[in-house]
């Protein structure tokens, strides 16, 4: 039995990850990827660096990670309070999203679910709004981190001050 349990918990780490976010990990991915490309500040947006950060669960951080590897971005993944090298864009899994306020001006911050952008932890997430995926923008941290987004984007995104 004891043999099982690391291979038990290889095998429920995507599950367990689905369920403390809102939206599902590939929407997630896809909604972010397009929202990137109307970032005037990334020069290659399709194709960015980005940190998944997480605050112990690294697998489940692997999951996120493989999610945007499999969309064409270069992911690494990171513990809270680490050193996050030269990327412009840092994803928060839930429970690490405090250390998003640490993230030093030209790092752009996503998220998962409504209330790290509510709490402006974070400065693009996507949350539930009436059983639909919606993506949620903080202008304040958006502004904090220095980067730059379209007004299309903010058309279509409900915006936190």
């Amino acid at each position: 039995m004891r043999r099982l349990l690391p291979i038990l918990a290889l095998c429920l780490a995507p599950a367990l990850l689905q369920a403390a976010m809102e939206v599902p990990v590939d929407l997630q991915v896809a909604i972010f990827k397009k929202v990137l490309k109307f970032d005037a500040t990334l020069a290659d947006a399709e194709h960015a660096a980005i940190v998944v950060v997480h605050a112990g669960d690294a697998r489940a951080a692997g999951v996120m990670a493989d999610a945007f590897k499999g969309a064409g971005f270069k992911a690494t993944i990171s513990e809270a309070g680490a050193a996050l090298g030269a990327a412009k864009v840092s994803y928060f899994c839930p429970g690490a999203e405090a250390a998003a306020a640490r993230m030093p001006a030209g790092v752009l911050t996503l998220g998962c679910g409504a209330a790290p952008v509510e709490q402006n932890k974070v400065a693009v997430g996507v949350g539930m709004v009436d059983g639909k995926p919606k993506l949620m923008v903080s202008l304040a941290a958006y502004n904090a981190s220095g980067h730059a987004i379209d007004t299309q984007v903010l058309g279509l995104a409900r915006i936190y001050r």
